[in-house]
């Protein structure tokens, strides 16, 4: 299984992160359904601070072997009811090798040791039968069925509530 780990999001990351954002195949699965220039992601990745509490998101990247191979989104985040969404997405030529769920396990060991998170949830479509394989495989529970929750094509779909209950961030503290 190869090593994966994360870190703050960089300049050179531009060329996947262009690639990813910009494939049509993988806009059913998140919130745009358009093209993104290269001088928006520029822009994206220069006006990040990589800090959560400034940005009201957090994207990390995922390497593999040294090499980035996707990303991982924290959004949605609410200090007050401490709890953030996750989404993730690897490049299609490293997938079904483990690195989504290594790099699941690394940011619960992140957030762990350093954000004021005790929730982490994931929404994910009806048939998007990758992410509903990976989050049980990560711990997550299932928590809801939302119906017609997301569309995908021109079609309202149900989602799947999956949930991440970590220890609560005061307790994690004391440590």
């Amino acid at each position: 299984m190869p090593m994966v780990t994360l870190r703050a999001i960089e300049p050179e990351d531009l060329d996947l992160m262009y690639r990813i954002e910009n494939d049509p195949t993988m806009w059913q699965h998140g919130s745009t359904r358009q093209p993104l220039s290269r001088y928006a992601m520029r822009e994206f990745i220069l006006q990040s601070q990589s800090d959560i509490f400034k940005d009201e998101q957090l994207r990390l990247t995922i390497l593999s072997e040294g090499r980035a191979v996707g990303f991982l989104d924290l959004c949605q985040f609410s200090p007050l009811h401490q709890r953030a969404e996750v989404g993730i997405v690897v490049s299609a030529a490293t997938r079904r090798r483990g690195i989504a769920r290594q790099a699941l396990l690394a940011l619960m060991n992140y957030i762990k040791a350093n954000l004021p998170i005790r929730i982490i949830y994931a929404v994910v479509a009806e048939g998007n039968e990758p992410a509903l394989r990976l989050f049980p495989s990560a711990g997550f529970t299932h928590q809801a069925l939302l119906p017609s929750w997301v569309v995908v094509g021109q079609q309202p779909t149900d989602a799947h509530l999956w949930v991440y209950q970590l220890p609560t961030p005061s307790a994690q503290l004391e440590r």
